[in-house]
């Protein structure tokens, strides 16, 4: 049995250190791979970015790398950011962040200060930072595939001429993905922020708040799939002795597929509003709440996945122009064609089955003010298919209502000033305030059970070609 065990350990210390080595040769082939792939992608988006290898240091356990980032300026010399890579070498590997079990691992820290040009602004930057590393990062590859990556930005406070800004605990995110990136689970926790100006007496304190995202399908750097979630403890604005709050804050949205396309919602809820203000407290005497959906369907992915291609192109552009160092006025991110382009896009998504509600309520104790939207595409041509106004106008049915509860007026200044839409037939009283409802049917407008004959007042605009029919 001792001679059985002792062999199994002989087995598996060859194994490990075949493994070290054979993980050791393939990390340094990696990043040369990986240099050259960077380089023909940032080579084929146009960036004006490229990457070495200024060195490799090969190790048993671990090895060493510095590669730089090139960035060419239009209006200056061209930029160089030193990158210090710590290679750990698979399967079993003891990390400054622990065990870690892949192919390999590897801490990486950008040179930060080398983004700017003069020496007393980059101590200054870096004392900002208490001797910490300004941003720090880490990659983990699987041994059957997959990957995850950190990314840290040191906590860090600043301060000059009476103004100061200070990040406690810094921004963390933690990352992984498959092998092509189709699909992402993420966590990013920011920590609070806060943000003084002595000469304007003005605090504004952002609590520490959590991202979180589990993206199902994600492509072009958009999630066509999955689930985002961000919560936020509080926004405190302190000026001139007054406070203003808003507390409870949370985004969630979600995002699925079927048969007829793509469908999902979102919601947006700031839980209390409320602020020392004088003018504030008379008006609404206490707290607010606001709420926030949106909820669509029948999506046509293919017209999602070419809207999120242009998307991503036009940010590209945005981000190639300001590394140039480009002077605004030279900014061809949003020329007159990407905006057409842009557009024309969005009105592909439009087809028949495409639903789009969208409403938000603002809440004052048991009472509500708000406004709905419900649209319905319900004509067998797409959006792209209409030549006209006109013929747009009769593929589409909407149903939008709103109202105004008289706690938010009663007994006040404005209270003459929210009867004039009742007076004007726009609204009608209830007995919980005013409200007004508009049905839209292919073409016929009732407003408040009233027939509009608003086509008239359009007029010949009704028979001009729409752009994509040129």
């Amino acid at each position: 049995m001792k001679k059985i065990l002792s062999l199994g350990v002989l087995i598996l210390a060859g194994l490990w250190v075949a493994g070290i080595v054979f993980f050791g040769r393939a990390a340094n082939i990696k990043v040369d791979d990986q240099i050259a792939e960077l380089n023909n992608v940032l080579l084929e988006h146009t960036l004006p970015v490229s990457i070495t290898k200024h060195s490799y240091e090969s190790g048993f356990l671990s090895s060493q790398s510095r590669i730089q980032l090139i960035i060419d300026r239009e209006n200056s010399d061209a930029l160089t950011v030193d990158v210090d890579l710590d290679i750990y070498h698979g399967p079993l590997m003891l990390t400054p962040n622990g065990l870690k079990l892949g192919a390999y691992y590897i801490a990486f820290t950008p040179d930060m200060a080398a983004l700017l040009d003069d020496k007393k602004d980059a101590k200054e930057f870096l004392d900002g930072f208490a001797e910490r590393k300004p941003l720090s990062g880490d990659f983990l590859l699987g041994l059957l595939g997959g990957q995850s990556f950190g990314l840290a930005l040191a906590p860090f406070s600043f301060t000059e001429d009476g103004q100061s800004v200070s990040l406690d605990s810094g921004i963390v995110g933690a990352f992984s993905s498959n092998d092509d990136f189709s699909r992402l689970k993420s966590t990013v926790k920011l920590g609070a922020l806060s943000i003084e100006d002595g000469g304007e007496a003005l605090t504004i304190d952002i609590a520490a708040s959590t991202l979180t995202m589990n993206i199902t399908e994600f492509y072009a750097g958009s999630m066509l799939t999955g689930e985002l979630e961000y919560t936020l403890d509080s926004v405190v604005t302190k000026a001139k002795g007054l406070e203003h709050r808003v507390d409870g804050i949370a985004l969630h949205s979600t995002s699925d597929k079927n048969n007829a396309g793509l469908y999902g919602n979102a919601n947006f809820v700031m839980r209390s509003i409320s602020s020392d203000d004088d003018n504030f407290n008379a008006m609404f005497s206490e707290p607010l709440n606001f709420r926030l959906d949106i909820n669509y369907e029948g999506l046509n992915e293919q017209a999602i996945r070419e809207f999120a291609d242009i998307n991503q192109m036009l940010n590209r552009q945005m981000y190639a122009d300001l590394l140039s160092d480009k002077e605004v006025s030279d900014l061809t991110t949003l020329s007159e064609e990407n905006i057409e382009t842009y557009m024309l896009a969005i009105a592909a998504l439009v087809e028949q089955g495409f639903k789009f509600d969208y409403g938000f309520t603002l809440g004052k104790g048991d009472a509500s003010s708000g406004f709905k939207l419900a649209l319905d595409w319900v004509d067998a041509g797409g959006l792209m298919d209409k030549k006209t106004l006109r013929e747009v106008l009769v593929a589409f049915q909407a149903d939008v209502k709103a109202n105004l509860d008289k706690a938010f007026f009663g007994g006040t200044d404005f209270e003459e000033m929210a009867q004039m839409p009742v007076m004007m037939g726009y609204a009608v009283a209830t007995e919980q305030g005013i409200e007004s409802h508009a049905l839209f049917n292919r073409g016929e407008l009732l407003l408040n059970g009233k027939p509009v004959p608003y086509l008239d007042k359009i007029g010949p605009a009704l028979d001009v070609e729409l752009p994509w029919a040129k």
